[in-house]
């Protein structure tokens, strides 16, 4: 985990809001070519909100 509740804006696709937690990866890590890369991450508890689904 690198950080959490982190604020992500992309003007491009008009997305604005709070990403639960920032997460670095590894794919594809028993290759050779192995990555790293960030990735978001979001948790759901399935509980009901007031605001639009």
């Amino acid at each position: 985990i690198v950080d959490i509740e982190e604020m992500a804006w992309s003007p491009r696709y008009g997305l604005k809001g709070m990403i639960d937690a920032s997460v670095k990866v590894r794919l594809n890590p028993e290759m050779e070519s192995a990555e790293e890369c960030m990735m978001p991450l979001e948790f759901k508890t399935g509980k009901r909100t007031n605001g639009q689904a």
